[in-house]
């Protein structure tokens, strides 16, 4: 009796393990895909384009995260990221649009509010050119590049904000025609 009662235990243990899946961290850089996407439905859906829908966590604040997933499977993650809130720019009533364009790509962004919101996940600011911005982990050195943006409010066509977004894309493993494994 008591090795049956071990054995239901081991297999209901191996049962939790097989299907376990984490509680969403919001942490963009983590490497975490496998999470319990019925959690998301706490958040604010932000986009939905080509079959893919971005769940994000209802927040005021200038650093939003976001699962992506695709509507053909909604329990598997496959990408993650964020949008960082730099600033709102009012657009000129009159303006020529590639200085304007100019002007926003040259300016500077706010790096001390930015490394204090990249220090949560261990970055910090690296570089920035035209449309991206270089962070680097301030442990293992690996560097991502983020995108700069720009796009216009729906609400208010007189403005128009800038942000900074990376997403990272779960590893996918398949094979090549000589039959060997593929990570990308």
């Amino acid at each position: 009796m008591k090795r049956l009662f071990c054995l239901c235990l081991a297999l209901l243990l191996c049962f939790g393990i097989m299907f376990y899946k984490q509680t969403p961290t919001y942490n963009p850089f983590d490497g975490v895909f496998d999470i319990d996407t019925s959690q998301l439905s706490e958040c604010d859906t932000i986009g939905g384009m080509c079959g893919f829908l971005n769940f994000r966590p209802k927040t005021d604040k200038r650093l939003k995260m976001y699962y992506q997933i695709y509507t053909e499977d909604i329990n598997d993650v496959i990408g993650k990221g964020f949008y960082y809130t730099e600033d709102t720019i009012l657009i000129p009533k009159s303006y020529d649009y590639d200085s304007f364009l100019d002007s926003i790509k040259n300016l500077p962004i706010g790096i001390k509010e930015y490394n204090e919101v990249l220090n949560e996940f261990g970055y910090s600011y690296l570089d920035k050119n035209e449309y991206n911005i270089r962070i680097i982990h301030k442990t293992n050195f690996d560097i991502v590049t983020t995108l700069l943006r720009w796009d216009g409010l729906e609400n208010d066509s007189t403005k128009i904000i800038r942000t900074i977004g990376n997403l990272i894309i779960k590893p996918r493993i398949t094979r090549n025609s000589d039959n060997e494994f593929i990570i990308y």
